[in-house]
Parts: structure tokens; C-alpha cells; sequence
């Protein structure tokens, strides 16, 4: 008898995401997780026999090794390859089908003008005022004739797909992404811009996915874009990305589809696939030494025509990526713009990338951890196909506590959860960014009650003097916090009352708007770390130092300090945006270290680590008589009879008999 039937869905179908910071490794790992593992030449994978034991006794029983033997052996025998559906490419199918139906584009050299104004719009303006003839010169007319692409043919592609794709389509869109020549004009067009110019190809991407997701228009005007804006478009893209999964899937034998999607750097786009697939999971990868100049000279230098470019296009890609990842656009309500740091937060499943070359003799690096890209994908493949095969690690039961926790705070901006353990690795205490406790959370109130302080109760002291009391002046026009909110956001609060919402907000913010400065001091809140480490002080004494500091996201500068004064070590899984790493913990002589964290964390924690049945109940149906004694056997028989007939058997069941009929009635 077999489990097969039990896994299926897991077997057949899943959905990968990746995000990730440039050269952080996303499109390594796409390239790892399509290819087959060959086990016995793959240096990236280690053999159970291969690791060292980090037990001062060499016990060969250690707890990790038989982890790293389980998931070894099941991945051996189970490993599915995954098909890559690059965001770029769907971008530049978007735009070829916008040509066909909005654009009329009916012949060859139509479609060619159509790319070189494609190019060209796309940098009109752009970052640092990049001078867009330059692209022309970059890659011309003639480099697209030239791309040895039948351009014939991509026409002849595009118009047997609908305008609005449906599941009709399925057949031509797998055909058209998957193998033909719109596929081929995309990987060569790529190509060209990667060979030609590494930032222009980075920012043409960067350029074209927000207006795409702003106004569903590749051409639409880059300067005015916030203007114009809407959030109708925002799924255009990842839309188009379910609809080719679906064709995908539809053309597979059984339907089965293991889709790995290189990458994501919308939140937004990430909640809808969350939202849509339940085989769906996010992975952040993660390289801490990625801003280093010396990463991203490796991969330019190999594309440059011109080395003496390298350092001007190095720093515009650095340039790039911090606009990317810090998403201010994003945060002032444009949620067309990348978020990458938003992204790395809503991932599942955290990776870290060490490089293509392994030093397999510096053991003290794994000695006891799953280490390469291809080890860790290793762990959660076989976790996403058999839940529960191993059970999560230290780090992962403290950062998955952390992360539920930060869904106490009541911060509006965000939340942040922690955990503090002891040397031991004993929990002590747990944290969430909020207010003080007798205070009320920012969530919790509403600006109303601020324009309109007749609505606050007297007895009610959610509000403070500062905030309510119209007498006291508060800023050096004369007026005070509650008259200068009620010019800014009467109208405002209006709207939210219509849709039957508390409008929470946030002091700091206003206060210093308002003020004209922009000062952490008049936060309500204490962070997570603090709340944290201040628990252990109010509630009885522990001895933390050489503990651990559990965070969502690194510690700022205020409590980077307190965590190092107390001894502790910090492993995180969001990059604080100051520079309290390289600052204030790299600093000085104390023993302390900080790390970002690889695992599984969030909803995937329960998916992976919950099994789908006892492993109990597993073995007893691979085979029933090594578990139960035959006696236990023959009862569970004759209540299933007995159930099937709706009567009751007086008699015993002779169970080989049984069998024996049964095989009969088969034939």
C-alpha cells in the first residue's frame, strides 16, 4: 500500500517566488531549482558522509546530521525540477501583446519601430537625467534587425492570442512564452542589453514595470506618472504571470506544474499570488555581502564592452537598488513602485547565498547547518513535498515566536516582533513594537477625535493634553496639534468615516510634519527589542549575556547599543534602514556577532513543519502488520465491513480469506 495518494497535491503542483536585492542570487537559485541534481558530482551538495560534527565528542548521532540524512535521502528520491518564469519576460510579452491590440502593429518593420520607441520613451528623463539617444547608440535599429529574430513569425504568434487571455488561450500562450520566437526575441533582446550595458538593462525593467502597474501603458509619460497613476493596474502584470502558470499547467501530463517565478519586487504582486495559491511560497534570498563593490565588479566586468565603465555602472546599479529596496514611492502611497524591503518581510522562506565557490575545507562555516543555496532548497523541497519530515530548528521556533508576536503591535507603520534567549537557548522574554503598557495603541484611535475633541470622554485618556487641548500652544505659529490636524485632514477623515474605518494615525509623523523636522524622540512607541529586554528587568532578573536576540527587523541604533551592552548576539531577518550595522555593532572589541536568518518562518512554518498525518499512521499503511498485531488488523476490518454493510457481524473475519476474495473480485 502506498502514501502517494495522500501527498498528490503536494507532488504536483507548487508555485516558488523569489525576491531578493541585486546580486543577491535570485536568478542563480531559478537556475539551481530547473536543472537536475546530479548527486554524485554536485560539489554544492554534501553527502550525510561528507559532514563534520561540531560535538566536542565527534558523536555521530547528532541531532543535524540525522536531519541532514533524512532530507538528503528524500530529496535524492523525490526532487522535482521547476520551470522559471522570468518577470522580464513577462514584461516584454505584455508589451508585445499591447503592440498587436493597442498599438495596431502589423508589420515587420512596424514592430521594429515599435521597439526602438519602447526603448527610447523608457528613458526619457530618467534616473540621474540618463541621456536617452544614448540607449541608441547602446542597441539601434540595426542590432534589432540584426538579432536574427523572425519577427514574421512573432507577429504571427501575438495575433492568435486574445486581447482579454482566458483559459481558451492556454494552448497559444504556452506555446508563445514557453517555445516560440516571442520567447526567443525576448531572451535575445535581454541578452543584448545585459552585453551592451548592465544599468540600462536593470533600469529599462525597473522603468517599464512601474508604468505598466501604474497605468497599464508602456508608454505612458514616466515625469507625470504619480499624477496619473491608478490602482486598477496594479495585478496587470502578475495577472498576465497566473494566467501563463495556468497555460503551463494545462498542457502538463496529470496537470502537474512546479513553477518558480525569478522575481518579484512588489509586495502587492506577492499578496496576490499568497492570496490565489495556497502551494504558493516566497523566498527572500539573502547575500550579506552583496553591497560590496567587489560583487557586482564580478558580474559587470563579464558584460562590459568598456572595463573603464565599471565603476560609473557599478554605482548606478547600487543607485538603483537602494531606490528599489527602501520604496519611498511605496511608502508615500504609490504602490506601483518596487518595495523590495516589504517583499524580503512578507517572504515565507529566508536563504542565504555564499557564493558560487564553496571552501569545503573551511568547515567551521557548516559544520552544523544547511549551508549552500542547493543544501537549503534541498530542506524545504522535501519539506513542501512531506510536511513535517524534520522538525525546524532553534532559529526557527524563536523567529517564527518573534514573528507571530509582531502581530500584537499596534503600530500602524510597522510591526516589528522579537525574542530574547538565554546562553542556553532558553526563551526569556518576548517583544512587540508598542505603546507602554496603560497606554492606548496607535491602531486603536481615531484622528476624528483630534479634529473634534467634543467626541473624546473625559475619563477617556487615549488623547494626551499636547493632542487635544486647543489653549496650549504648540508650535511656534501660535497654533496647536489639534487645529493644525483639522486643516489637514478634515476632508480626509470624512472619506474614511464613508467606508466605515477607524482613521488611526500616527503622532510622530504629524508631529513632525508639522514641526518640519523629523525626529524618532516623539514616537509613542517602545521598539520590539526594547520591550523585549525590558521585560526581563521588570519581571525578574535573567542572565542574558551571550543569549540571542531574536528581531523581524535589525535593531536600530538605540537598540543595537542596549542589545550590545547586554552581551547579546542578533540574528534578524529585515535590514533596518540606518546604520546601526556597520556602526554601532561593528564597533569596538566586544564578542558579538550578528546574522541574518535562514529558515522558515510565517504560514509556511505551519505548512511545512505540521505533517499531514502522524508518521505513526504513515508506516501503519505502508505496512499495517509491523505496527498493529493482527488482531488490531482484523477489528479495523470488520468495522469497516460493518460500516459498508450499515449491519452488524457476530462472526470473527478470516483476514487472509478476506484478502483472497477481495484479489478476486479485482480480476
Amino acid at each position: 500500500m502506498s502514501t502517494k495518494e495522500i501527498f498528490t497535491l503536494r507532488d504536483s503542483f507548487t508555485i516558488i517566488g523569489l525576491t531578493g536585492r541585486t546580486g543577491s542570487g535570485c536568478t542563480r537559485f531559478a537556475s539551481i531549482i530547473s536543472k537536475e541534481v546530479k548527486f554524485e558530482s554536485n560539489h554544492m551538495l554534501r553527502t550525510p558522509q561528507d559532514i563534520e560534527y561540531i560535538d566536542s565528542l565527534q558523536d555521530k548521532n547528532t541531532v543535524f546530521k540525522r536531519k541532514y540524512t533524512i532530507c538528503y535521502n528524500f530529496f535524492k528520491q523525490n526532487n522535482k525540477q521547476y520551470t522559471t518564469i522570468s518577470y522580464l519576460s513577462v514584461l516584454f510579452l505584455y508589451c508585445l501583446h499591447y503592440a498587436i491590440f493597442k498599438k495596431k502593429i502589423n508589420t515587420k518593420d512596424e514592430l521594429i519601430n515599435y521597439l526602438c520607441q519602447l526603448l527610447a520613451e523608457n528613458f526619457k528623463k530618467s534616473i540621474k537625467k540618463v541621456d536617452y539617444e544614448y540607449v541608441n547608440t547602446v542597441i539601434s535599429r540595426t542590432d534589432l534587425v540584426d538579432l536574427g529574430v523572425d519577427y514574421d513569425l512573432v507577429l504571427s504568434e501575438l495575433n492568435k492570442l486574445a486581447w482579454n487571455i482566458s483559459d481558451s488561450d492556454n494552448n497559444v500562450l504556452f506555446e508563445i512564452f514557453f517555445k516560440g520566437e516571442v520567447r526567443t526575441l525576448s531572451d535575445k533582446l535581454f541578452n543584448l542589453f545585459s552585453a551592451r550595458d548592465y544599468y540600462l538593462g536593470s533600469f529599462f525593467v525597473h522603468r517599464l514595470g512601474n508604468k505598466i502597474r501604474a497605468t497599464g501603458d508602456p508608454f505612458s509619460d514616466a515625469v507625470k506618472l504619480k499624477e496619473i497613476a491608478t490602482t486598477d493596474n496594479i495585478y496587470h502584470i502578475v495577472s498576465l504571470i497566473n494566467k501563463i502558470i495556468k497555460a503551463w499547467k494545462s498542457q502538463q501530463p496529470n496537470k502537474t506544474a512546479h513553477i518558480c517565478i525569478d522575481s518579484l519586487r512588489n509586495s502587492l504582486e506577492i499578496m496576490f499570488l499568497k492570496e490565489r495559491y495556497a502551494a504558493f511560497y516566497m523566498i527572500a534570498i539573502h547575500n550579506e555581502s552583496r553591497c560590496e563593490k567587489r560583487i557586482l565588479d564580478r558580474i559587470i566586468e563579464k558584460t562590459v564592452s568598456n572595463p573603464n565603465d565599471v565603476d560609473t555602472i557599478t554605482s548606478k546599479v547600487l543607485r538603483l537598488d537602494e531606490i528599489e529596496n527602501n520604496g519611498d514611492d511605496f511608502k508615500e502611497g504609490h504602490f506601483y513602485a518596487p518595495d523590495v524591503e516589504n517583499c524580503i518581510q512578507k517572504s515565507d522562506i529566508h536563504m542565504s547565498n555564499p557564493g558560487k565557490v564553496i571552501d569545503l575545507s573551511n568547515k567551521s562555516k557548516y559544520q552544523s547547518t544547511f549551508y549552500t543555496l542547493i543544501e537549503q532548497w534541498m530542506k524545504v523541497q522535501s519539506l513542501i513535498l512531506h510536511p513535517g519530515i524534520i522538525t525546524p530548528s532553534h532559529d526557527e521556533r524563536c523567529m517564527q515566536i518573534a514573528f507571530i508576536s509582531k502581530f500584537n503591535s499596534g503600530c500602524i507603520s510597522r510591526q516589528v516582533g522579537a525574542v530574547v534567549t538565554d546562553e542556553n537557548n532558553s526563551i526569556r522574554s518576548v517583544g512587540w513594537n508598542d505603546v507602554p503598557k496603560g497606554s492606548v495603541p496607535c491602531n486603536l484611535r481615531d484622528l476624528h477625535d483630534i479634529v473634534d475633541p467634543s467626541r473624546i470622554d473625559p475619563k477617556d485618556l487615549s488623547y494626551s493634553p499636547f493632542e487635544t487641548d486647543n489653549s496650549r500652544k504648540g508650535y511656534k505659529d501660535g497654533s496647536n496639534f489639534s487645529i493644525k490636524t483639522k486643516e489637514s485632514f478634515h476632508s480626509i477623515i470624512r472619506q474614511s468615516n464613508d467606508l466605515g474605518l477607524n482613521h488611526s494615525f500616527c503622532f510622530k509623523s504629524l508631529h513632525n510634519k508639522y514641526e518640519g523636522k523629523d525626529n524618532q524622540v516623539h514616537t509613542r512607541s517602545l521598539h520590539a527589542e526594547e520591550n523585549a529586554m525590558l521585560q526581563v528587568s521588570k519581571y525578574g532578573g535573567q542572565a542574558l549575556k551571550n543569549g540571542t536576540l531574536y528581531t523581524t527587523a535589525s535593531p536600530c541604533e538605540l537598540c543595537a547599543k542596549k542589545a550590545y551592552q547586554l552581551g547579546l548576539k542578533i540574528v534578524y531577518i529585515d535590514p533596518y534602514p540606518g546604520i546601526s550595522m556597520v556602526h554601532i555593532l561593528a564597533n569596538g572589541y566586544g564578542n558579538h556577532s550578528t546574522r541574518m536568518f535562514t529558515g522558515i518562518v510565517g504560514r509556511a512554518y505551519n505548512k511545512l513543519y505540521e505533517p499531514l498525518l502522524s508518521y505513526k499512521d504513515e508506516l501503519a499503511i505502508l505496512n499495517p502488520k509491523h505496527i498493529y498485531p493482527p488482531q488490531k488488523i482484523e477489528s479495523e476490518v470488520k468495522k469497516f465491513i460493518e460500516k459498508l454493510l450499515g449491519c452488524k457481524i457476530e462472526e470473527e473475519i478470516d483476514l487472509e480469506k478476506f484478502k483472497s476474495q477481495v484479489e478476486y473480485l479485482k480480476k
